[in-house]
C-alpha cells in the first residue's frame, strides 16, 4: 500500500549455529541504539498525518501501536485499523468506506480524552536508528536487554560445565529466542530402515524488551536429523516478569534453575520406543480414516492448537513419516496403507517441523504439546481421547 502507514512491522532475523559472531554484533547494536523514556504529554504519541508522533516524529512499530491502542481503551486497535481499511482488501468501490485521516482522529480523540487516566507516566521503548517506537510499558517495567539475557545465560551454562554450543537464535523485532544444545548427542533410539535417530539435549531462552512477553527458560531434546525440538515446561521457576526490585535476584536463579538440569537419558530415550510403537489409528475404511482424522483434529484443540493448526499438524503426519527424508507433496498420493503405518512418533515429528517459522508463542505451545507427548503426560488412544 502506498503512502502513510499507522505503523510498520518489526524485522525479522535468524542465526544459524555458525553465526554467533553476527548474532552478537547485532544484538550490541540493538541495544546501544535503544532509549527508553517516560510520558508526560500527549504529543509524545498522538500523531501527524505522515502517521509521525507530533512529538519527535517518531514512527509506531505494529506491536506498539496495539500496546498504546490496548492502554487507552479496549478494541481501540480494531476500530482504528479498520477505519484505516488495514483490516480488510480494498476494492475501488469501497474507497468511500475507509479513511487513514478519520482513522488517525480516532486514534488521537481517545489519546487526548484518556493520556491523563491511562497513559500519563509510562515508558516508550524507542529505537534511535530507526525512530520507531517499539513499546508502551509500565512505570515500573524493568527492561532486560537481550544481549544481556545472551552474556549472562552463556556465562551461567559455562560455570555449570554444561558441554554446550550456541545452536541458534531469533530476532523479531525485539523479541529473542536463543538456543543451546549439547555438542555430543545425548541418547541414539534405534529405527527402522538403518536410520540412526540421534538426540541432543538443550537449553532455550525467550525475551522481550517491550512488555509483550515474559522472560522465559527451558531445556530442549533437538532430533538431529530434522534439527527440530521438543521444548520443556516453563514452570514457575521458569518464567519471569519484568518488574519487582528483586528483579535481578530472580533472573540469576531462573538462569541457575535451568543450567542446573540435566537428561533423564533413559526416560527419553523409552519415550521415543513408546511413540514409535502406538499407531494412530488409520487404516480402515476411507470413511473410517476421515472421522479419524476429525478425531485427532480435535483432540489437538482441546490442547489449545486452532483447528487450522490442528489440520496442517495432521497433514504433516500423512505426508512425511518419521523416517521420510522428504514429504510427499499432496495427500492424495500417500497410500492408504501408508497412513495405517503412521504413529505417535510421526505426530511427535510433525508438531516439531510445523512448529518452524510459527509466530513465538504458537511455536513455544506446539513444542511444549510434543514434549508432553515424548513424556507420556499427553496420550493418544484409538477414539482419540487424552489418556491423561
Amino acid at each position: 500500500m502506498d503512502g502513510p502507514q499507522l505503523y510498520v512491522e518489526p524485522e525479522a532475523a535468524s542465526f544459524a549455529a555458525g553465526q554467533r559472531a553476527e548474532f552478537v554484533r547485532s544484538l550490541a547494536d540493538q541495544d546501544r541504539h535503544t532509549v527508553m523514556s517516560h510520558m508526560d504529554r500527549p504529543e509524545q504519541v498522538l500523531l501527524t498525518p505522515q502517521c509521525r508522533t507530533q512529538r519527535g516524529e517518531f514512527r509506531f512499530s505494529g506491536i506498539a501501536f496495539r500496546q498504546l491502542c490496548r492502554l487507552v481503551c479496549p478494541g481501540l486497535s480494531n476500530v482504528v485499523t479498520d477505519v484505516a481499511g488495514l483490516r480488510r482488501r480494498r476494492d475501488d468501490s469501497d474507497r468511500g468506506r475507509f479513511s487513514l485521516p478519520d482513522a488517525i482522529l480516532i486514534l488521537n480523540t481517545a489519546v487526548r480524552r484518556r493520556f491523563l487516566t491511562s497513559l500519563d507516566g509510562l515508558q516508550t521503548v524507542r529505537d534511535t536508528r530507526t525512530g520507531v517506537i517499539e513499546g508502551v510499558v509500565g512505570r515500573n517495567y524493568r527492561r532486560l536487554p537481550n544481549a544481556e539475557l545472551y552474556e549472562r545465560s552463556d556465562e551461567v551454562l559455562r560455570s555449570y560445565r554444561q558441554p554446550v554450543e550456541f545452536h541458534g537464535a531469533n530476532l523479531y523485532g525485539r523479541y529473542m529466542v536463543l538456543h543451546y544444545r549439547y555438542r555430543e548427542s545425548s541418547f541414539t533410539v534405534e529405527a527402522p530402515r538403518n536410520f540412526e535417530d540421534t538426540y541432543h539435549w538443550g537449553f532455550y531462552y525467550s525475551n522481550s524488551e517491550i512488555g509483550d512477553g515474559s522472560l522465559r527458560a527451558s531445556t530442549t531434546v533437538v532430533r538431529a536429523c530434522s534439527d527440530t525440538k521438543a521444548l520443556g515446561y516453563f514452570g514457575r521457576g521458569g518464567r519471569l516478569i519484568h518488574a519487582g526490585k528483586d528483579f535481578p535476584r530472580r533472573f540469576g536463579m531462573l538462569l541457575d534453575n535451568v543450567a542446573q538440569r540435566r537428561p533423564e537419558v533413559d526416560r527419553l530415550r523409552e519415550g521415543v520406543a513408546r511413540l514409535m510403537s502406538r499407531p494412530l489409528g488409520f487404516g480402515g475404511s476411507e470413511d473410517d480414516d476421515e472421522k479419524r482424522f476429525v478425531q485427532l483434529v480435535q483432540l489437538l484443540q482441546a490442547k489449545r492448537l486452532t483447528k487450522g493448526l490442528a489440520k496442517r499438524v495432521l497433514r504433516g503426519v500423512l505426508l512425511q513419516g518419521s523416517f521420510d527424508r522428504t514429504a510427499v507433496p499432496d495427500v492424495r498420493y500417500v497410500q492408504r496403507p501408508t497412513w495405517a503405518g503412521r504413529t505417535e512418533y510421526d505426530l511427535f515429528n510433525a508438531m516439531a517441523r510445523a512448529a518452524l517459522g510459527l509466530p513465538i508463542a504458537t511455536q513455544e505451545r506446539l513444542e511444549q504439546l510434543a514434549y508432553a507427548l515424548l513424556l507420556g503426560r499427553f496420550t493418544i488412544t484409538r477414539r482419540g481421547q487424552d489418556d491423561v
